[in-house]
């Protein structure tokens, strides 16, 4: 009998977002498979991550759904800002713990 989605383990669930499957992973850069001259940072879908990274930054990034921050390979990375989305990223469930 086949599992239903939510009861398989997160690498094995697909994303509603055009960006990429879920895989778990809490922060993964990869080519966006959609533009090839595009890259990007994707983060755990499942996360309220993307939408505080969109109220921290809303004209830095390209943002796509709740699942990842897009660059061109031509962008210049902000790097200090990028920075601060990958360590809300490493912490999030730490914090969403002691809630």
């Amino acid at each position: 009998m086949p599992q239903s989605p939510k009861s398989l383990p997160l690498t094995h669930r697909s994303c509603a977002s055009d960006c990429s499957p879920c895989g778990g992973s809490t922060i993964r850069i990869n080519r966006h498979r959609k533009q090839d001259r595009q890259y990007a940072v994707y983060f755990h879908c499942q996360t309220t991550l993307v939408d505080s990274f969109r109220g921290l930054f809303p004209k830095t990034f390209k943002f796509e759904g709740n699942r990842c921050i897009v660059f061109d390979e031509a962008d210049r990375v902000p790097a200090a800002e990028l920075k601060i989305c990958i360590g809300m990223a490493l912490t999030y469930h730490r914090k969403r713990a002691r809630r």
